[in-house]
């Protein structure tokens, strides 16, 4: 009974995410798995394990049934995919654990687990003043009449606006180089 689930479990584990996952480790060893870029890392490791992990089933399925002297079929009582799918698995790993990705930090030397990649920390960065910047002329409308309040909504908008260009300015310096 026990083995009529974990049969399928671990064929579907095979065939659509440990091969890949292994594999994406190994060849993408500096990502790290935890911290700011976290949730863009692991939707980008998932989506490269599926895709590797499928891959990496045709490419051997492809092979079995080219080869003529395994005498090899596509049915459910043949493990030969399955054994060659966890021989890949075992390898990327193994490579995986050489390079250092199997660290959650990411392989040392990679990018630090504390800063996001430029790109992204530039436009969430741009994103917030923008979003800081409709509250305030929201509050520079609302303020009207109230010559005090107003002058403290233009100097909170100045400054979004002087933070936005520094963003800008960081962020071209990056290219630059």
């Amino acid at each position: 009974m026990v083995f009529d689930v974990l049969e399928p479990v671990a064929g579907g584990l095979l065939l659509f995410v440990l091969p890949g996952f292994a594999w994406s480790r190994a060849l993408f060893p500096e990502w790290p798995l935890r911290g700011p870029s976290a949730s863009i890392r692991w939707v980008e490791t998932l989506t490269l394990s599926f895709l590797m992990s499928v891959s990496l089933t045709i490419v051997i399925g492809s092979a079995l049934s080219r080869n003529n002297t395994l005498d090899f079929s596509a049915t459910w009582s043949a493990p030969t995919v399955e054994l060659l799918l966890a021989a890949a698995t075992a390898v990327g790993l193994v490579v995986a654990a050489l390079r250092g990705g199997l660290s959650w930090d990411g392989a040392p030397g990679g990018s630090p687990t504390s800063e996001e990649p430029s790109i992204t920390a530039a436009f969430r960065d741009l994103d917030r003043i923008e979003r800081d910047r409709v509250r305030a002329r929201r509050a520079l409308h609302a303020a009207r009449g109230d010559v005090d309040r107003e002058l403290e909504c233009r100097k909170d908008l100045d400054r979004l606006d002087q933070e936005a260009r520094e963003v800008r300015a960081r962020r071209e310096a990056e290219i630059a180089d």
